[in-house]
C-alpha cells in the first residue's frame, strides 16, 4: 500500500477546504505571499536500515 493512498477522496477534500479558509482569513490581504501550498510527506519504517521519506510538493490545490 501506498502511504500516499491515505490522504484522497474526503481527507484531500477536507485539507483543500482548510487551506481555502486559512487562505482568506490569513494570507490573502498580504501581497507578500501569493500561493499557498499543501505538501504531503510519507515516512516508511523498513525492517532494517534508514526510513524512507518521500514529499510531494504541492499535492493538492486549494
Amino acid at each position: 500500500m501506498d502511504p500516499f493512498d491515505s490522504v484522497a477522496g474526503a481527507k484531500a477534500a477536507r485539507l483543500a477546504t482548510a487551506a481555502r479558509k486559512l487562505w482568506s482569513s490569513r494570507f490573502a490581504a498580504d501581497p507578500a505571499i501569493r500561493v499557498l501550498r499543501i505538501d504531503l510527506a510519507a515516512v516508511t519504517w523498513r525492517a532494517v536500515g534508514e526510513p524512507q521519506i518521500e514529499i510531494v510538493e504541492g499535492a493538492i490545490e486549494a
